[in-house]
């Protein structure tokens, strides 16, 4: 919907995070949902993390904690702090099934290239 230009990561993941606060524009989940997925695509450590918070909290999408754990495993890669921390707490959650569901899920992810 934006005539192919390339897109920044960190850009996507900041408008996901104004159209999830509300700020400007009411709060828009699908304006939400396409700008961090935008970030996330690129592999942005802090799309994932806020990605990951969504799933978590279950407003905008169904509560999901295989894809949260997903979400999240894919940011510590890149050295996110904080969504270590969180993957310690959603891990206890989690069934060594649905650990290893997420895990497939990852192996397959790769960035796209804008």
């Amino acid at each position: 919907p934006h005539g192919g230009r390339k897109e920044r990561p960190q850009a996507c993941t900041n408008l996901g995070q104004v159209f999830l606060k509300g700020e400007g524009p009411e709060q828009d989940a699908a304006k939400t949902m396409y700008w961090f997925r935008r970030g996330t695509e690129q592999g942005f450590a802090s799309a994932w993390y806020y990605f990951a918070l969504i799933y978590i909290q279950g407003q905008l999408v169904e509560r999901d904690l295989v894809e949260v754990y997903m979400c999240l495993d894919l940011a510590v890669k890149q050295y996110s702090c904080e969504a270590l921390k969180t993957r310690g707490l959603i891990i206890k959650q989690l069934s060594p099934a649905e650990i290893d569901e997420a895990e497939e899920c990852m192996a397959s992810w790769k960035p796209t290239v804008l």
